[in-house]
């Protein structure tokens, strides 16, 4: 995992970047989408663009929460995902829902990380210190585990709108095999050409 490479506030800053990234997608989404707005990016570009940015949400989450296996992942979320009212999201709503949560989250991510890098400055590369330190704070760590759940289960109602499941799968496949080379470049030569 990545998290254990690089520490848990580099983590959260990766994921803050990643939230940044989804923000853009839905905007460029609804832009294309309501025509109101012209972009030279056609549909199906903007839609690999948003899909790819799922996945990166995703694999950050994963990542977050230490889980390794994203079957594991969607059963930790799969109740819920069943139990919601797709019926009071249309595309609209449901990517302004996604742009709103991401922006509360980016906050969420980037005061935790201050938090462990100004409070835990030096145990701040041992991650169990880090988690401890996040968990020990139940307000904190419920925040962080609820800004991830509200967000997954948007881009679940996105998934199903759009109809881009095996996209995601496609995506995740991708994006997990270009980190494992990544890491394994960084671990042989300390660098990351990619």
């Amino acid at each position: 995992m990545l998290l254990e490479v690089i520490g848990l506030p580099a983590m959260l800053e990766q994921f803050g970047e990643e939230l940044g990234e989804i923000i853009q997608a839905s905007y460029k989404l609804i832009r294309k989408k309501k025509g109101e707005n012209l972009t030279p990016k056609t549909i199906e570009q903007v839609m690999d663009n948003f899909s790819e940015e799922i996945a990166d949400i995703m694999i950050c989450s994963m990542e977050i929460l230490k889980i390794d296996d994203y079957e594991e992942f969607k059963k930790e979320f799969a109740l819920e995902h069943d139990i919601l009212n797709y019926d009071t999201y249309d595309e609209y709503n449901c990517l302004m829902s996604i742009i709103y949560e991401a922006c509360d989250m980016i906050n969420v991510v980037g005061s935790i990380s201050f938090m462990i890098r100004t409070l835990y400055k030096d145990h701040v590369n041992d991650i169990e210190s880090c988690y401890t330190a996040i968990r020990n704070d139940g307000m904190e760590y419920n925040r962080i585990y609820g800004h991830i759940r509200t967000l997954t289960n948007l881009l679940y109602i996105a998934i199903d709108i759009y109809g881009i499941d095996y996209k995601i799968d496609d995506y995740m496949l991708y994006k997990r095999n270009r980190m494992a080379s990544r890491l394994k470049e960084y671990n042989e030569s300390g660098t990351c050409s990619e």
